[in-house]
């Protein structure tokens, strides 16, 4: 799942054309920007999920980690209102 780094408005991912080009990575959702987003500590919802497939368990996890690294979370500041 691809949590949030920081509380603030979800503005969207980079990198999902690189995630989606690592071998055996099979699909990927992402949230529509605009969603507030609280702490990380607190946020319980993700922002989206990678899928692949691997002939086994530890070439499974070595692919998914290497689509998530290629996704950047972008998070705007709230804007206050005075």
């Amino acid at each position: 799942a691809l949590a949030p780094t920081r509380a603030g408005r979800f503005a969207g991912v980079d990198g999902l054309t690189r995630a989606r080009d690592v071998a055996g990575v099979a699909g990927a959702w992402i949230e529509e920007p605009g969603r507030e987003l609280g702490s990380p500590e607190i946020e319980t919802r993700p922002l989206g999920f990678l899928w692949a497939e691997a002939p086994d368990q530890s070439e499974l996890e070595q692919r998914l980690r290497a689509a998530r690294a290629a996704l950047e979370v972008r998070v705007a500041c709230r804007q206050r209102v005075a």
